[in-house]
């Protein structure tokens, strides 16, 4: 029944498409650990699960406790685990575990019957200025990721578009960068997925990643593309920091014009995956007295903390962002690829052990209402 699109990805009906989730999106507490999540994914019934780099590293030192502990930098500003500036060679002892820990999660997936469709994020990599220490570094971390990935059989390695204002070097050199990446994951069998963060620094909408994939031109390299990213750029206009959840002069045309352009400028093989959650309206406003002011104090970007703790799945009360315009623009290209199901709450971070399972059945649910909202859609 399957055919061929004209860029020779599998054409589905919308109920054969194949869903995934992520790990992180599991669970954010100790108690949750990988290997119940990978469980709670299998039993829900997904083809597919993204392994987060923090949940990699959290069950390595789960399995090797005499570990140095990790820097304490890493909870206070949010940054991910082994992202130091500069490197810290007290890491050195983490990274060899790193590669035995990916062969016992790719058996216990592989037993199973889960794909394991990415590793992520890999962070601050791109656009940081040639002949730096931090260029170099980046550089180094990012083949050791690559080398995990590898051991991991995770089809992919996810690259969130940095969001540090010292890496200023443009468009020309984080096409580069992407470049070297997208030929050093080729030799491991592994493939990048570029994705716009709405906190990057300078790029942070699906446009801007596009430009630097087609710069770089290669087969290895492609898009991932996020629902809550994508309408949640400051270009478009939506807002944790003010109370209607968008900007002053918000106007819903030009973030139309956006997908219109989305759909008729990407091929559907340039796309990856596509992430899927919403954003909830903070009530009160960042920086007014919302319980998350502290995240923002201590480092984040406004953004950053909107999508670390209120990011709900589609169809819930609290969400309010075009969800299913977004994913209606993707699908508009052809692309009938995984749908990854990503939403990151607070309560994810309680001392519940439910939370793997329920979450798991809650992004299963989603889908389900999701396949159906775009048919309704679409006959009309």
């Amino acid at each position: 029944m399957a055919t061929f699109t004209s860029y020779g990805m599998p054409y589905r009906q919308l109920s054969e498409i194949p869903i995934a989730v992520a790990s992180p999106s599991l669970g954010m507490n100790i108690v949750h650990t990988l290997p119940i999540k990978i469980k709670a994914a299998a039993e829900a019934k997904f083809a597919a699960i993204e392994i987060g780099m923090d949940d990699l590293i959290a069950y390595s030192r789960s399995l090797n406790p005499d570990l140095t502990p990790p820097h304490a930098k890493y909870h206070s500003t949010g940054a991910p685990t082994l992202e130091p500036d500069p490197r810290d060679p007290a890491d050195d002892p983490l990274w060899s575990t790193l590669t035995s820990t990916a062969l016992l999660v790719k058996s216990l997936c592989s037993e199973l019957g889960l794909h394991v469709l990415t590793l992520h994020p890999l962070s601050q990599y791109e656009g940081w200025p040639e002949h730096t220490d931090r260029h170099a570094w980046a550089w180094e971390k990012a083949l050791r990721w690559l080398d995990v990935a590898s051991s991991l059989g995770a089809e992919m390695i996810q690259v969130g578009s940095n969001n540090e204002l010292n890496a200023s070097a443009g468009v020309d050199a984080c096409a580069k960068d992407m470049l070297r990446l997208a030929q050093a994951a080729q030799e491991r069998g592994v493939r990048v997925a570029y994705e716009p963060w709405c906190w990057g620094a300078y790029v942070n909408t699906w446009e801007g990643c596009w430009e630097i994939v087609q710069k770089a031109n290669h087969p290895n390299l492609g898009l991932c593309l996020d629902t809550f990213q994508i309408s949640g750029s400051p270009v478009y206009g939506a807002s944790p920091t003010h109370p209607s959840g968008w900007i002053l002069g918000y106007h819903p045309s030009v973030f139309t014009l956006s997908l219109h352009k989305l759909t008729e400028s990407i091929p559907a093989s340039k796309i990856f995956f596509l992430q899927i959650s919403d954003g909830a309206r903070l009530d009160p406003p960042l920086g007014r007295g919302n319980e998350l002011d502290e995240r923002w104090k201590g480092g984040w970007e406004p953004r950053q903390v909107w999508s670390a703790a209120r990011r709900p799945l589609p169809f819930e009360d609290r969400g309010y962002l075009p969800v299913l315009e977004v994913v209606e623009a993707v699908l508009g290209t052809g692309f009938r690829g995984y749908f990854s199901y990503e939403p990151f709450e607070q309560e994810q971070e309680a001392l519940d052990a439910l939370i793997p399972d329920r979450y798991a059945q809650a992004c299963r649910r989603a889908h389900e209402q999701l396949v159906a909202a775009v048919e309704r859609k679409w006959r009309r």
